[in-house]
């Protein structure tokens, strides 16, 4: 069976560069072959223009190029094929007509030179006989200096078939005006912009109401209207196309009052607590608790989650809470005894107090935190207390009134100190004290294997916090080990990326305990295997099909919404990057026999 033919019309590469233009077919229909003409945005001076096709007539992977130049040089060819640079064969005197037999999957770039600023390129994409397909979404961070947003871009891989060629385009999008109005006229506010599948925009709207969002006429949009105004309720809007958003009203409404009052376990009044009710996307408005406790907010009738926090109270939170059109009553009683605690932060030698330490503290939840009150009868609630403070010079926080609970703590020690950022776990039963004892970074090595179990040499080995943050990276020697340092306790992955020179795949894995907790025992020498991988390279543009540098690219699942990327790259000064992603290997064909 043949490889599938997918074409990319190349454009001259003079001193003003390419913009993407028109589309084009091309090739025999049996071939799948597809051609995206990428036009010259140039002067006077701009020369060639590369087509790319198929000719089953020689074969049905022969590929032919043909240039059409502006200027009468002698043309000059190259191929870069998956397996290296060629020379193609003239198919005319002209040499503009030249052919290559492509038997290999992947990507065939002809290049083609006619003088010192006369250049173009055409490129084809030889796609494995029954190759699997993969759809990932690409995620492209550009730099604040673009002042472009951050936007996806969906991208197919087929299994066998490395492709090296393949465009990342950002735009500026269409950006569409309105203004947040209430009953009375424009209002202050925010405006909240959910993508499907993409990243989410806020954008803040002055007294005047007016503001501008970005959108893509194709995308689907949700959007969600937060008044400033205190007697007005926040509005959802959506699922809705792009092209459809200018035509939408942007006015929110008064939506139903809800009221209550929030005590604590001696029911004392808390002034200061802040109560509201959130839907996935949509909040309600914001209530404050007055001297005698009271509160009051609007939101649009619906089902809700009840979050409320009280400084140095349990935060309390309580699904199903249902808000009629009429409005509701919402009362949270706090109903956990505290009892003092005090925690010192000691160097690794167990004596020394550290001074400037910044210690966060969180519990797991906790059964029966609060009696949370409604229009339909009391709840149980559950709640989640919190500490976070800095060390005073004896190393200790002021003493912090705590209710039983199990906690995990996480200590940042002050700059200058070889201990590291330490977890630790915690069991609180009433009045106490404890000492958190700073740790050396654990030590960590082992090795990286492909799939016959040869280590993989100047493998990029990367230790990334969960929240994203790279904390330590290194390159495996010759024979694929490598050696690192974690913080102690503190939950965090190694993330591996293959050298570009090998067909592996990176892979990221959790170290420490199942469910993140800290605390949990340094992991011991750790073998990683790398999976079949293809290499996948292009250039990432700009609205006018400039290359950029110093753009953020993170390949995530384009079905799910994890948000663990299986790759990520930063694009060079030219707009060149380069991932590594799992190879989605073939087709398992049934043909009927059992």
């Amino acid at each position: 069976m043949s490889p599938r033919v997918l074409l990319v019309l190349g454009c001259a590469a003079s001193l003003v560069g390419c913009a993407a233009g028109d589309s084009a077919s091309g090739g025999d229909s049996d071939l799948g072959a597809q051609a995206h003409d990428m036009g010259l945005a140039a002067d006077a001076g701009a020369c060639a223009l590369v087509k790319v096709t198929p000719a089953t007539s020689v074969g049905a992977t022969y590929l032919t190029a043909v240039a059409t130049a502006t200027t009468t040089a002698a043309p000059t060819w190259t191929v870069f094929t998956p397996t290296g640079a060629v020379t193609p064969v003239k198919l005319d005197s002209s040499g503009l007509r030249v052919g290559l037999d492509a038997t290999e999957p992947g990507t065939y770039i002809f290049h083609v030179t006619l003088a010192e600023f006369c250049s173009g390129e055409g490129v084809a994409n030889l796609i494995a006989p029954q190759a699997a397909a993969h759809v990932y979404r690409v995620r492209m961070t550009p730099p604040a200096s673009s002042s472009l947003p951050q936007q996806d871009q969906l991208v197919t891989i087929y299994g066998n078939t490395p492709q090296g060629a393949l465009g990342l385009q950002l735009t500026t999008g269409t950006v569409v005006g309105g203004v947040l109005r209430g009953p009375s006229g424009p209002t202050a506010g925010e405006v909240q912009l959910f993508p499907q599948g993409g990243p989410e925009v806020h954008v803040a709207v002055g007294t005047t109401g007016q503001f501008s969002i970005p959108l893509q006429p194709g995308a689907m949009y949700r959007l969600v209207l937060i008044p400033t105004d205190p007697s007005l309720a926040p509005k959802r809007l959506g699922p809705l196309a792009g092209l459809d958003v200018p035509g939408i009203s942007f006015t929110v409404g008064t939506g139903a009052p809800v009221s209550g009052t929030i005590r604590d376990a001696s029911s004392a009044p808390l002034p200061g607590a802040r109560v509201a009710l959130r839907d996935g996307i949509l909040p309600s408005g914001l209530g404050v608790a007055v001297v005698n406790g009271s509160y009051a907010f609007r939101a649009e009738p619906g089902t809700y989650q009840v979050a409320a926090a009280a400084m140095g109270w349990p935060d309390v939170l309580l699904d199903g809470v249902d808000v009629a059109a009429g409005g509701g009553t919402v009362s949270i009683d706090h109903a956990l005894t505290r009892a003092p605690v005090t925690l010192r932060v000691v160097r690794a030698d167990g004596v020394t107090p550290v001074a400037g330490a910044l210690v966060r503290a969180r519990s797991v939840p906790i059964a029966g935190a609060a009696t949370v009150s409604l229009s339909s009868g009391p709840h149980t609630a559950v709640g989640v207390a919190r500490l976070e403070g800095v060390t005073a010079a004896d190393g200790t926080l002021p003493v912090a009134a705590l209710p039983a609970a199990i906690y995990d703590v996480l200590v940042e020690p002050p700059g200058g100190l070889a201990e590291s950022t330490t977890g630790a776990r915690i069991t609180v039963t009433g009045a106490g004290a404890f000492d958190l004892r700073l740790a050396t970074r654990v030590p960590f090595t082992g090795r990286v294997f492909d799939t016959v179990a040869a280590g993989v040499p100047n493998a990029s080995v990367r230790i990334v916090s969960t929240g994203g943050v790279v904390l330590r990276q290194v390159v495996t020697d010759g024979t694929g080990a490598f050696s690192t340092s974690l913080e102690a306790g503190v939950p965090c992955d190694v993330s591996v990326e293959p050298p570009p020179s090998v067909a592996l795949a990176g892979v990221r894995r959790h170290l420490g305990s199942s469910d993140g907790s800290l605390g949990g025992p340094a992991p011991g020498p750790t073998d990683l295997t790398l999976l079949r991988g293809l290499q996948i390279d292009g250039v990432v543009r700009g609205p006018a099909g400039v290359p950029l540098d110093g753009v953020g690219i993170d390949v995530l699942c384009a079905s799910c919404a994890d948000p663990t990327p299986f790759a990520h790259a930063e694009s060079n000064g030219g707009g060149g990057y380069r991932v590594s992603l799992p190879d989605p290997g073939l087709l398992v064909l049934d043909g009927g026999v059992d």
